[in-house]
């Protein structure tokens, strides 16, 4: 992917920073072309990037481990409640020795 980009950019970077200009050209031309390039390879990363993370379905690997740190989380809140009750339970046994924490 990155190669591709580099070979789009040496195809036209000797074309627009090193070739003469006549003498009645302005620069302005030359801006619009890299600017036009620019945005050419722009686009052409953002489509091979969107067809590289649906290939690799990037996309349902992180729904899945934010769906994993929610249950994650819920089980941790679970536990600190079981944890209080058990505190409660068993008050004289939190004094002699910390099972619970």
């Amino acid at each position: 992917m990155k190669k591709l980009i580099l070979v789009i950019l040496a195809l036209f970077t000797p074309r627009l920073l090193f070739a003469q200009a006549d003498s009645n050209s302005s620069m302005l031309p030359t801006l619009f072309t890299a600017l036009f390039v620019f945005g050419f390879c722009l686009v052409i990363f953002l489509i091979i990037r969107s067809l590289v993370l649906w290939y690799w379905k990037v996309y349902v690997i992180i729904e899945n481990q934010e769906k994993q740190i929610a249950e994650q989380h819920q089980t941790n809140n679970l536990l600190k409640i079981q944890i209080d009750l058990l505190k409660k339970a068993f008050p004289d046994n939190e004094q002699k020795n910390n099972t619970f924490e």
